[in-house]
């Protein structure tokens, strides 16, 4: 996706990063889960699919905070250590507080999740498609979005994903 922008990008692990870092009007995009990727937590209000680590089981699940019809308030994953089984991840597209960048969410309920997430972001004939469906025309303005995807796993590898639901975010103002 840079490179098409031509644009460059700094990679830096998670821990590697600095609270100072995002205060800045630049983009960003984060991969993995809260457990992976503790900096997902700070777009948490934002999102209508947070992260949370299930007391009974300490698994994460995905709580839908704002459920439509026909859409679950949790989503369980069944593909647990490597297992054959379903996962779960989400695409979000949010503004980054108080700034005047935006944020790139990719973060699964596991690797396969993550690594699904990222081949939908890449596969822009695909995302344009998933974005439509949702009601964001490709000739519109870009708005705050959240795609939640199921994703098959087999043997640790993500054997295919197909979109749950897409929420449009209400737009929040600039704090």
């Amino acid at each position: 996706l840079a490179q098409r922008s031509s644009r460059s990008i700094d990679v830096h692990a998670s821990r590697d990063i600095q609270f100072s870092f995002l205060k800045t009007d630049d983009n960003f995009i984060f991969l993995g889960s809260l457990r992976s990727d503790p900096w997902i937590s700070l777009f948490s209000e934002q999102l209508d699919f947070q992260f949370l680590v299930s007391k009974g089981s300490l698994e994460e699940v995905i709580r839908n905070v704002r459920p439509r019809r026909g859409e679950q308030p949790l989503y369980v994953q069944t593909a647990k250590g490597g297992a054959t089984g379903q996962s779960f991840a989400i695409i979000a597209f949010v503004r980054n507080p108080d700034q005047d960048g935006q944020v790139l969410l990719l973060a699964g309920l596991n690797a396969e999740g993550t690594r699904a997430a990222g081949k939908l972001v890449t596969d822009l004939p695909r995302l344009s498609m998933a974005l439509r469906e949702c009601g964001m025309p490709p000739t519109g303005p870009l708005q705050h979005f959240e795609v939640l995807l199921r994703v098959k796993t087999m043997a640790n590898t993500p054997s295919e994903s197909d979109v749950v639901t897409c929420h449009i975010l209400p737009e929040t103002s600039k704090d």
